[in-house]
């Protein structure tokens, strides 16, 4: 009899196994996770130009580009982007010839636009050379000496570090020497 019990207890595990075998192959697959994709690139925020004046317009342009100015006159500095980030942090660094900084501000930006710095001071500035560094998230695009002169005489603003003030496609007035000018 023990015989007996052991075979139907036997037979019983036998028809278990099989049944929970044949259900696992009934079962679908579960479907694969679906592959995320892939973030958006960052196209960064860059600086695409700079322009000096003494006035600026309502956009924040720089009305007519000069390179020379009275030492009365406010120069502004008419700074334009392109490309966007989640924040950017555009800086106007102007300093005089023995590397004393006249004005230093900051501006937060995220996107594409125009974004205006101004020097001021109506006792006039004293003769020499002023530099501005353009600075974007604290490293240099680019600079440019701004020499403060009466407005009749040769004047003229030169270019003096790679980045923006060396690439071809800003517009330079004719005044201005290029990259690699003997001037």
């Amino acid at each position: 009899m023990k015989t007996a019990r052991y075979g139907i207890a036997a037979a019983a595990v036998a028809v278990l196994l099989t049944s929970l075998a044949c259900a696992k192959k009934n079962e679908p697959a579960p479907a694969p996770a679906p592959v995320p994709a892939p973030p958006p690139v960052a196209t960064g925020v860059q600086v695409s130009d700079v322009q000096l004046g003494n006035t600026i317009g309502a956009d924040k342009r720089v009305l007519a580009p000069a390179t020379v100015f009275k030492p009365t006159d406010t120069i502004y500095a008419s700074v334009t982007t392109t490309g966007s980030a989640p924040s950017a942090r555009l800086t106007a660094r102007f300093t005089y010839q023995d590397g004393q900084v006249v004005n230093e501000s900051s501006q937060d930006l995220s996107g594409p636009g125009v974004t205006e710095f101004h020097i001021a001071k109506p006792d006039g500035w004293p003769a020499g050379d002023y530099t501005l560094d353009v600075l974007l998230d604290g490293k240099s695009t680019g600079t440019v000496t701004v020499p403060p002169r009466a407005t009749s005489g040769s004047g003229h603003s030169t270019r003096t570090r790679p980045g923006w003030a060396r690439r071809s496609r800003y517009p330079m007035p004719s005044s201005v020497p290029g990259p690699g000018s003997s001037r």
